[in-house]
């Protein structure tokens, strides 16, 4: 239990010092890739009706869950058996990128700065 807090802190602290690094593949576009996924096969399974609609949403929420925390719960239950040191490494690299509070920050300041400015007005005012 030590270890998930350690862990959560250091990734924590690490987003905070390095930010995201654009480069890097987010898991969240990567469970976004899987929900686009599930969808197509999804949609050919169940009927194009209301019920079907929502029975295929269901279904999908359930996997998209289940592949996104079972997964990486099985990766880390295996890694942390095999070397304590092994597991909590990959977990705090894990929190570094999931928690992304310094990205968060600077992409939500540019929204902030546009309103701020009125900059967001530009686009919409050419329609009118």
């Amino acid at each position: 239990m030590i270890y998930h807090i350690a862990a959560m802190l250091a990734g924590f602290l690490m987003d905070l010092l390095l930010g995201d690094p654009y480069w890097l593949p987010h898991p969240i576009r990567l469970i976004g890739n899987l929900i686009a996924f599930l969808e197509k096969i999804l949609r050919k399974i169940f009927p194009k009706t209301d019920k079907g609609e929502l029975a295929a949403g269901i279904v999908e929420v359930i996997l998209v869950c289940l592949l996104s925390g079972g997964i990486p719960f099985l990766i880390l239950h295996i890694l942390y058996g095999i070397s304590v040191w092994a597991g909590f490494a990959l977990e705090t690299f894990w929190c570094y990128q999931l928690l992304a509070t310094k990205s968060l920050k600077t992409e939500s300041m540019k929204v902030y700065d546009r309103l701020k400015t009125g900059l967001w007005m530009r686009p919409v005012m050419q329609y009118l």
